[in-house]
């Protein structure tokens, strides 16, 4: 079917002209849900005529006074008209509100059965507006949230395509056209309003046993102690069995999996910085990325809702570590390209990453996962540097300024004796680089905070060694 060539009737309700093949006939009802509109009439629009689709052909003559969407549908001298009862019949001499009927592509349609699918937020104040506040209103307008959008001054309303952020970058996966991650419309006729897509994603790259036994705490702790309820991606080698196996059950439903081809440790670092290529991307944003050794302590809601406003991607600042001589975050690539950051400038660790949008950052990200490989057949050594991925991050935030390492910093603390002990107050996240048996220090942490079971009592080992980190 070609849908711009088909269209449909919006009412003066805010419900839509139907075909009752049973009865033969016109009625008009509400759009249930995204998937409800197998008897919605469509309609072929000429230059002057409306022709029905279904049942005899009938062609309305356009009565168009305003000369926009809103027209008068008139046949044999009589207007169609939409009563409340549900019918719709040609019957009237007079053309007033219950006689005007929108018209919308069938693509349109596709356009907003997605905003009514999903939940959004403001550009301007950050409210959220769940999808249980969206929906078809009388006077042709869409109820979305506090807004009533006037339909028949926002048509076509202008939509932001995530697929349009890969022109130029090769074959991009095969996205939905009628998901979009952004959308904006006036109010009052002059009052800009914009909204983005808010479908936050946690996603995690796990190849190997040995990393499912960190992650299987790390899942723990996003649904106990941060009470998250959102969707969850793992990269790796294993199956969807395997994987939920490793999550608590409750959140199984919820976990998507990407099986993704890597045979070894530059495969692993590069695997991060392709989710732009993932087929379900563009149905999400924002994205948060968590290595497997990272364990949630508080809710992540107000983090995920910041991140989506945001311009940049984020990641925790080191404060031990320079730009201008830390190799693990890019001082080596620095000077080799000529570049001298500021010597008081630090970089960043790529174990936690915000993403606020892919159309955004897939650039960036893809040119990150392209510099792991170059730099690596450049100096034809696949471990020729020690933080691969890490240091590259840095390299080519610095080029391109593509992170804000404000946001997330503060909220990040690394594992130490404390922490282990549970003597410090809850930031958001606790990284366990550097202790020496991650998947029993977090277990046991985890297990402390999700069960107020008394302190965890570290191993002496794991003191040292987060002493000696």
């Amino acid at each position: 079917m070609n849908n711009n060539k088909y269209h449909v009737l919006l009412t003066f309700f805010g419900t839509f002209v139907c075909y009752d093949e049973k009865h033969q006939k016109f009625i008009h009802r509400k759009l249930i849900n995204t998937h409800d509109r197998n008897d919605i009439s469509q309609f072929y629009v000429g230059a002057s005529t409306l022709s029905s689709v279904e049942g005899a052909p009938i062609a309305f003559d356009i009565v168009n006074p305003e000369g926009g969407r809103a027209v008068h549908l008139r046949l044999n001298g009589l207007f169609l008209c939409a009563d409340p009862d549900g019918n719709v019949h040609a019957s009237r001499t007079e053309a007033n509100p219950w006689e005007t009927f929108l018209i919308l592509s069938w693509d349109e349609l596709d356009n907003i059965c997605f905003i009514t699918a999903n939940d959004w937020i403001s550009r301007s104040d950050g409210r959220i507006i769940e999808k249980s506040e969206i929906k078809f209103s009388s006077e042709f307008c869409l109820s979305f949230g506090p807004y009533k959008i006037l339909m028949k001054d926002n048509l076509p309303i202008p939509f932001r395509k995530t697929s349009e952020s890969f022109q130029g970058l090769g074959t991009p996966p095969s996205y939905d056209p009628a998901v979009f991650n952004g959308f904006s419309f006036w109010l009052n006729n002059w009052q800009a309003e914009e909204f983005s897509l808010y479908r936050p994603l946690i996603y995690y790259c796990a190849f190997g046993e040995k990393s499912f036994n960190l992650l299987k705490s790390s899942l723990k702790s996003l649904h106990f102690l941060a009470d998250y309820r959102g969707d969850v991606l793992v990269i790796g080698d294993k199956d969807k069995d395997f994987v939920d196996r490793h999550a608590p059950e409750e959140m199984r439903p919820r976990i998507h999996v990407w099986n993704l081809p890597a045979c070894d440790f530059i495969d692993f670092c590069a695997a991060r910085y392709m989710i732009p290529l993932w087929r379900k991307v563009a149905g999400f944003q924002p994205f948060l990325y968590v290595d497997t050794d990272v364990l949630f302590d508080l809710g992540v809601q107000d983090l995920m809702q910041t991140l989506a406003l945001s311009a940049k991607m984020t990641a925790q600042r080191e404060d031990f570590s320079f730009l201008a001589t830390a190799p693990s975050v890019g001082a080596t690539l620095l000077q080799e390209a000529g570049c001298k950051p500021p010597d008081d400038e630090r970089g960043f660790n790529s174990g936690i990453i915000g993403i606020p949008s892919i159309s955004d950052h897939a650039r960036t990200l893809l040119k990150i996962r392209d510099t792991i490989y170059r730099y690596a057949q450049a100096k034809s050594n696949r471990r020729a540097l020690s933080h691969f991925d890490q240091a590259i991050a840095n390299y080519v935030a610095f080029k391109t300024s593509s992170f804000d390492l404000d946001l997330l910093s503060d909220k990040v603390r690394w594992v130490d004796a404390d922490v282990l002990c549970g003597g410090k107050q809850r930031l958001g996240f606790v990284h366990f680089w550097g202790a020496s048996d991650k998947a029993k220090e977090m277990s046991r942490y985890v297990d402390h905070l999700s069960n107020d079971s008394p302190e965890p009592t570290p191993s002496v080992d794991a003191i040292d060694a987060s002493r000696a980190s």
